[in-house]
């Protein structure tokens, strides 16, 4: 301060400025408001990385009978929060596989599994793992 010829009787500056009124015929300031997020295609997988494209869900009564409309139910439910509907869903085309269980069987238990995951299922997320792993290999 002594170099710049400031000594310690300087004034101070207020700390708050006083209210600005709004000028004439002007709008008042707002942030624009973003666009809401584009919500996932139904039918969608609850692992799809984008490799495949969506398909639209049938009738419900139609998808119960064939293993990939139970698990298409399952995601349905898991998309809207109906958590327990999904493991249902997920558990009967499981069930619909038999001995001949395909990618969508294996798609079934991984997905049931995260719906296991929301209830710290943790002993049921390993068993469906390992089924899941099991059919891919």
């Amino acid at each position: 301060w002594r170099r710049l010829g400031i000594g310690h009787d300087f004034v101070k500056m207020p700390t708050s400025s006083p209210p600005r009124s709004p000028a004439p015929n002007s709008a008042p300031a707002t942030a624009p408001v973003p666009p809401p997020a584009p919500k996932p295609a139904p039918g969608a997988d609850l692992f799809d990385f984008g490799g495949g494209s969506a398909k639209a869900p049938a009738a419900a009564p139609a998808q119960a009978n064939t293993v990939a409309g139970c698990k298409e139910l399952g995601n349905a439910c898991f998309k809207e929060g109906k958590i327990e509907d999904a493991i249902v869903h997920y558990t009967q085309a499981i069930a619909l596989s038999g001995d001949t269980p395909t990618q969508d069987t294996a798609a079934a238990y991984t997905n049931r599994a995260v719906c296991y995951q929301q209830h710290a299922r943790h002993e049921d997320i390993i068993e469906d793992c390992t089924s899941a792993l099991a059919i891919n290999s």
